[in-house]
């Protein structure tokens, strides 16, 4: 059946853009997408034995075909089909055979995807055949120049659903889909919009066939369909396009001109393309007098423009507003640097029976937990599901929680030794600002410190997706989905940049604020960028999902901001950092 829908589709200019085998091999089920489109020349095969689709695979290579679509049903036994496609002049890789191991060792579909991640490649299809006891999967990647960020999972249905809602939330959509004669699912995630789609999973072919006719009579296509299963017990997964042309992405920038600024514009230009970002803003100030303020965006057209004074979260540069309010409530006389940390928040004891206290817990003091030295975990030791679990309570555990949790744990450096970076040292501080000023922190924050500086665009940030603030950047983009650290029901999932890895209201200041880039230039006048106290040399970085920032004081007096709505490495930042070091150098002095 399938050979016969190739010899009478093919003659009329029709491709497969989509392809599926399911079932036992010796009674195997095809189900294709076939578009009438022009292309390059192009080959199918199927039903071959993993050897001689191997053998087919390295005679269309050395004829310059490529890959472009694989699929596979059976085990030991397992009949491969795939589509080749001649001049492909991107850079690809294909497997097949492909083991599952969470650990990521050669050999298998978590190994490949991790390079292709490491790499810079993209999934064009992946597969999963074999059994509920020895999954195997096969795949073809090319070279993500766009580049497009991607995520991909391998789940039971129930779990793909609530992954799928998280995606969502997260801003991707599904692009390619494979489902196991267990009807579990191999998903690909991206973000790259194309319009109207709809996406169904877990379908007996009646309701497939439903969701067809739907979708048809609505103007949409078939993108992707795939089957897994036999007989009465096969599942369907469908997507559904109106166009499957990625909407393009367009260049604004906004803010007053200034020497050097279309020299600058290029360099934003040309980092945020590399990395998809779709929103940034770059402040440059001098004694505290912003002399630079730009706000760039790159994205699709309905996509809010970025201003120069557009809030964005900050992640760890909220550390220079924490020190900065610890260096208020020193001047003032009601905190000591020298004072222990703990005890001043009349945290004696520890909260859990199971937890043994460190001998020198208590001698962890206010000046050690900002400078670096407290010796505590970096980050609590355990997320915030397991805290909670752990402490009993069925709700995202409070900073209370948190910091009087973190009293029972074991130090990994004696305090006053070493560079230790700690976000729960942080966490601490955040809690002893609110101790010695009977405030909130923000409120102490935006009242007693910033108000004498005429800066009032310091607020927290909010970790859902829909409760951004008036005139704060419309998304956090990032692919990843994980256990929601929010809502502590069993199973329930959350993009990381809203809840599965990102959490605001009890990190405040940890990295919890969200503010312009303007306002963390003027700071650093007169605030440390990583200690106590007046201005001095150095650079902060943020990261987190969807996130990153920068807080950089020069040796010229300039002090300059960025911040944007993507997470990028420390080298990246490194990169991005040293070619507005460059650019100061070279303009600086005319700013």
């Amino acid at each position: 059946m399938h050979q016969a829908k190739v010899d009478e589709l093919a003659p009329h200019g029709f491709r497969p853009t989509s392809l599926s085998v399911s079932g036992a091999p010796q009674d195997a089920r095809y189900a294709a997408v076939w578009q009438q489109r022009p292309g390059p020349p192009w080959f199918a095969v199927h039903g071959l034995s993993a050897t001689d689709y191997q053998t087919r695979f390295d005679q269309l290579k050395a004829q310059a075909f490529a890959p472009m679509l694989v699929t596979a049903t059976g085990e030991s036994d397992a009949i491969f089909a795939a589509v080749f496609e001649a001049g492909v002049a991107v850079e690809w890789f294909a497997r097949h055979g492909l083991r599952w191991d969470p650990g990521g060792a050669a050999g298998s579909i978590n190994f490949e995807n991790q390079r292709a991640f490491d790499q810079g490649f993209i999934p064009r299809c992946l597969a999963v055949y074999g059994s509920a006891a020895n999954p195997l999967f096969a795949g073809v990647w090319i070279k993500n120049h766009g580049p497009v960020p991607w995520a991909w999972w391998w789940t039971d249905p129930d779990t793909y659903q609530r992954i799928f809602d998280a995606e969502l939330d997260a801003g991707t959509r599904p692009a390619y889909l494979s489902v196991a004669a267990t009807h579990w699912i191999l998903s690909v995630f991206r973000d790259e919009p194309i319009g109207e789609w709809w996406a169904r999973h877990n379908l007996a072919a009646a309701a497939y066939q439903a969701e067809f006719d739907l979708r048809k009579g609505q103007g949409l296509e078939p993108l992707v369909v795939q089957a897994g299963g036999a007989g009465n017990d096969a599942r369907y997964a469908s997507l559904f396009v109106r166009n499957e042309v990625p909407i393009a992405r367009r260049w604004t920038m906004t803010g007053r001109s200034f020497p050097g600024s279309g020299e600058l514009d290029a360099i934003v230009g040309g980092f945020m393309v590399a990395h998809a970002i779709r929103a940034m803003s770059v402040a440059v100030a001098r004694a505290g007098v912003v002399v630079a303020n730009r706000g760039y965006t790159w994205a699709e057209p309905d996509y809010p423009t970025t201003q120069p004074d557009t809030l964005f979260r900050v992640a760890s540069v909220t550390k220079i507003f924490t020190c900065a309010a610890v260096d208020r409530l020193v001047k003032t006389g009601a905190l000591s640097l020298n004072a222990a940390a703990f005890g001043f928040l009349g945290i004696i004891s520890k909260l859990l029976p199971s937890q043994t206290p460190d001998p020198d817990i208590d001698k962890i003091t206010v000046f050690q937990l900002a400078r670096r030295r407290s010796g505590l975990q970096r980050d609590f030791g355990a997320d915030l599901r397991t805290i909670a679990s752990r402490i009993g309570i069925p709700v995202m555990p409070s900073r209370s929680d948190l910091v009087r949790y973190l009293y029972g744990e074991p130090l990994i450096a004696r305090p006053g030794t070493g560079d230790n970076y700690s976000n729960s040292a942080f966490a601490v501080l955040t809690s002893i600002i609110e101790h010695a000023s009977h405030q909130s922190y923000v409120d102490y924050l935006r009242h007693d410190v910033l108000a004498s500086e005429n800066i009032a665009d310091v607020w927290l940030g909010a970790t859902r997706s829909r409760a951004r603030r008036l005139h704060e950047v419309a998304t956090y983009d990032h692919p990843g989905v994980s256990d929601s650290q929010v809502d502590m029901t069993p199973g329930v999932k959350a993009a990381n940049a809203y809840g599965g890895q990102v959490v605001t209201e009890n990190t405040e200041g940890v990295g919890g604020l969200i503010t312009s880039t303007g306002t963390v230039a003027r700071m650093l006048a007169r605030h440390a960028v990583w200690n106590i106290g007046a201005r001095e040399f150095g650079t902060r970085y943020g990261e987190m999902d969807g996130t990153g920032a920068a807080a950089v004081s020069r040796h010229d007096g300039l002090d300059f901001a960025y911040a944007f709505n993507r997470r990028i490495t420390t080298p990246e930042h490194d990169g991005i950092k040293g070619q507005i070091d460059r650019f100061l150098d070279a303009y600086g002095s005319r700013l």
